[in-house]
């Protein structure tokens, strides 16, 4: 599975605290259009985000796709000119702060009177799903506990200092200031599988090299700090285990740069232009006292992670099951209408969109 660093975006992921979702950074001042879809079930909503986000690209709109954390090939919004269309039914449970004015939310109550009868089982699909959702954030945790320890040791190793100067440098050559200067958030990936990056043409890459971790987080923590210092344009795409802290990536679109740590989940889709390689900042003699610990610890987080992305199979199976339950008892005519309806709001006045 491959994104794209410019339309395809992640903005929610399962985290050692549960699952975390920046989603509702998509309403509010960003957008002056905002439809909330509830009810229906996962598939429904994402392909309603889907057609909507082809439309919009027929009729010429750069459009942006957020793309699940939860369920691989769905969709979790769609966003494009002062419009976002954006799965609001938990767990992202988003309400709207200006109804109506602002935000519009769509009901997909498109199901017969016979889904009634499977609510028993409905219940108890729900709270398997919810059995092995905990047990997998728990491994998390205990891996993410781990793989920390490694990232302080290594650090306490490291020259601190040259590692913000090479930063502030790099910064001060390859970074300019952007008249309307945004900073956008996102997150790096999916947990639980390996992605593709898929690049701009002729976007410059710097590859970080730290297999612990603490050097990396430190310059690219730096290299962000400078670029809004200096009012510069980024897209920061945050770690899926530390969602609001580790940056893992950045991206400077007015330069066309990016700054990528290397890591296995994570495989650009061409080779770097230039390396870092924290052991440039590392002093090797101090930090090979500690690497018994730090071995084991890389080793007992990736036993951790495997068990993890096992019982995240399980609540995959679960929603799954889920989902055949109520596609079984899906009105054909409710759904069209709800979408025709939906289609009819956003694009009111379209010579594109069509019934």
């Amino acid at each position: 599975m491959g994104f794209d660093i410019i339309s395809d975006l992640y903005l929610s992921a399962v985290t050692p605290l549960g699952f975390v979702s920046r989603s509702s950074c998509l309403c509010g001042s960003l957008q002056r259009h905002v439809f909330l879809l509830k009810g229906g079930t996962a598939s429904l909503r994402s392909r309603l985000i889907r057609e909507a986000a082809d439309i919009a690209l027929t009729q010429g709109f750069s459009v942006k796709r957020v793309l699940s954390s939860l369920d691989d090939g769905l969709l979790e919004a769609a966003f494009w000119d002062g419009t976002a269309v954006i799965d609001s039914a938990p767990p992202y449970s988003i309400e709207p702060t200006i109804p109506s004015a602002m935000e519009t939310v769509v009901w997909l109550d498109c199901f017969d009177g016979g889904l009634c009868r499977s609510a028993k089982e409905l219940v108890e699909t729900e709270k398997l799903y919810s059995d092995a959702f905990e047990q997998s954030r728990r491994l998390l945790f205990a891996a993410d506990e781990l793989l920390k320890d490694n990232s302080r040791t290594a650090l306490c190793c490291s020259d601190t200092e040259k590692i913000t100067r090479q930063a502030v440098r790099t910064a001060k050559k390859q970074l300019r200031p952007s008249k309307n200067a945004a900073l956008n958030k996102y997150i790096s990936h999916r947990q639980f599988s390996s992605h593709d990056l898929i690049l701009p043409d002729r976007c410059t890459l710097t590859l970080i090299q730290d297999i612990n971790g603490g050097c990396r987080r430190l310059y690219l923590k730096t290299l962000l700090e400078q670029a809004v210092r200096c009012g510069c344009s980024a897209d920061v795409f945050y770690s899926p285990c530390a969602p609001f802290s580790d940056i893992d990536m950045l991206y400077f679109p007015q330069q066309n740069i990016c700054f990528a740590s290397e890591l296995p989940c994570l495989i650009p889709d061409r080779p770097a232009d230039s390396i870092i390689n924290s052991r440039r900042f590392t002093d090797r003699e101090k930090l090979s006292q500690h690497s018994s610990r730090l071995r084991q610890n890389r080793k007992a987080a990736h036993q951790l992670l495997l068990r993890a992305g096992q019982h995240f199979d399980q609540v995959s199976s679960f929603r799954q099951k889920k989902e055949e339950i109520y596609n079984y008892f899906l009105d054909i005519a409710k759904f069209d209408k709800i979408r025709h309806t939906l289609f009819d709001k956003i694009f009111s006045g379209s010579t594109v969109y069509q019934r």
